[in-house]
């Protein structure tokens, strides 16, 4: 679709430059692409991807400027050094598991995993090249039946020309791990029919991997979307830490997992420009309100992930229900489990204490937030005071924010992925409070009576959806913490607790 440029920006910082190619510019289907590869890049954390720079979507010659990756994609670096090692490929996966996790949890599905769109950087692998992402709210980018994607990495419902959502990427992930462990994917080489005719009807080959490693990546690669799992439950799995046996009457001692952030064993790349056709990718905004629309794709990942029903108009998406009077814990949260003394705590308590409190104040401010929105719709309460509610609810969640960064997280097993999940949760619940609190605003002059169905209003509509996408959002964050939470003393929760 065009050629990357190596540049610099005008304070020397260098840039991957991407230009789209004259013939490719002047066709608006095209150009219509090439604008949902900029918002897609635009709403996803840099920590995953290239951070966007600059774009102009309207110029003669499109282009999209990103911070440039220093480190070579997967396919070079299995060109030149041949199958990785298992321990290097654990980690690879649980790096871009990660990624996927908040690339989804920001309603985006990438379309086009494979080991050239996945750049080796200094600190875990980078996801780029969103050119036929898309948003999952929106329509498909391509006619029914037209298949884009890459032969031999794409999933049996993209082959097929299908709607698809999370799943898909999962199944990439495998073809892409199975590439990275052998050489070669899981659907061997050939032509392009050939390859898709594979996807679709052949067993994938992974007889050539370590046991471990091949049952978590048959997982991945099976057929039926349903079977496979979810980004945040593949990250929970390959951040558990693993057994370790222990002299008789031994103190407990608490591995420590291997990090997916670890160095990759490479060498310094040159400062080239990239190949033709690498793209970039992005620093989370806030999106746009129409952006947070979630279809059935998110539903299924919101499923397989334990995520709560709901019942529109009377329960928002994302919210639940008032907690009972007199519940001595936080909405969908179990009872407190007592911690253990000072001497035994394992690595990190402090910094699982200070996530729980965190924790515990999101979850203190979610029932008001329900209750007003409630009582602002049948008029029992002034839409100036569920403002108010609401911006306590902001004012809470931002101050967790803000103070995310600060907080140590050395010695704490998967420290780094709860802060970055946590982080996620915290920036789209604030977005979903601030759409409410938009609705509340223009209540008073939008004319509708009290009790009415407020869902045709654009800034509750996008309120709901955005509830959605957190929900998407804490059940990544839930996948990582519940498992760890009794042995530091913590609560767990659902999706939906806080």
């Amino acid at each position: 679709m065009g050629r990357v440029y190596l540049g610099r920006s005008p304070g020397g910082r260098q840039v991957a430059i991407k230009v789209i190619r004259p013939e490719l510019a002047e066709d608006a289907d095209f150009r219509t692409r090439f604008g949902r590869e900029v918002s897609a890049a635009r709403k996803v954390s840099g920590i995953f991807t290239a951070s966007v720079v600059d774009a102009d979507l309207d110029g003669a010659m499109p282009w999209l400027a990103t911070s440039y990756i220093a480190g070579p994609s997967l396919a070079d670096a299995v060109a030149s050094r041949g199958p990785t090692p298992e321990s290097t490929v654990l980690r690879l996966a649980a790096g871009l598991a990660e990624g996927l996790s908040a690339i989804h949890a920001a309603g985006v599905v990438h379309r086009d995993l494979k080991p050239s769109n996945v750049l080796l950087a200094d600190d875990g692998p980078r996801l780029i090249d969103f050119g036929i992402s898309r948003s999952m709210e929106t329509s498909a980018l391509t006619q029914t039946g037209t298949v884009v994607g890459s032969p031999g990495f794409m999933s049996p419902e993209q082959t097929r020309g299908r709607e698809v959502g999370p799943p898909s990427d999962i199944f990439s992930l495998g073809a892409v791990l199975t590439f990275a462990a052998t050489g070669e994917g899981p659907f061997g080489q050939g032509s392009t029919v050939a390859l898709l005719y594979r996807v679709v009807s052949s067993r994938p080959n992974t007889a050539g991997l370590p046991g471990g490693l091949r049952l978590l990546i048959e997982h991945c690669l099976a057929k039926d979307p349903r079977q496979r799992p979810s980004a945040a439950q593949l990250l929970a799995r390959l951040s558990e830490p693993p057994p370790v046996a222990f002299p008789a009457n031994a103190p407990e001692r608490v591995p420590t997992a291997p990090r997916p952030e670890s160095r990759f064993d490479r060498p310094v790349a040159s400062p080239v420009p990239p190949r033709d056709g690498r793209a970039a990718a992005p620093v989370r905004h806030r999106p746009a309100r129409r952006d947070w629309l979630i279809v059935a794709a998110a539903a299924a990942v919101l499923a397989s992930v334990g995520a709560g029903a709901f019942v529109a108009g009377k329960i928002v998406p994302g919210h639940g229900a008032p907690a009972a009077s007199g519940s001595p814990s936080p909405a969908g949260a179990t009872s407190p489990v007592t911690p253990p003394p000072a001497s035994t705590r394992p690595p990190g308590a402090a910094a699982m204490a200070t996530l729980g409190s965190y924790l515990a104040q999101s979850a203190s401010v979610r029932p008001t937030i329900q209750s007003a929105i409630d009582r602002v719709r049948q008029c029992s309460e002034s839409p100036s005071s569920g403002e108010i509610t609401l911006q306590h609810a902001i004012d809470t969640r931002r101050h967790i924010l803000n103070a995310l960064p600060a907080l140590s997280v050395s010695g704490l097993p998967h420290g780094t992925q709860l802060v970055s999940t946590l982080t996620t949760t915290m920036q789209v619940s604030i977005a979903a409070d601030s759409d409410y609190q938009s609705w509340m605003r223009d209540f008073p002059s939008s004319g509708s009576p009290c009790g009415s169905d407020p869902s045709q209003d654009s800034n509750y509509a996008a309120g709901v959806t955005a509830s959605n996408a957190a929900t998407t959002a804490k059940n990544a964050f839930v996948a990582i913490w519940d498992p760890m939470a009794p042995r530091y003393g913590q609560q767990v929760y659902s999706g939906t607790g806080f």
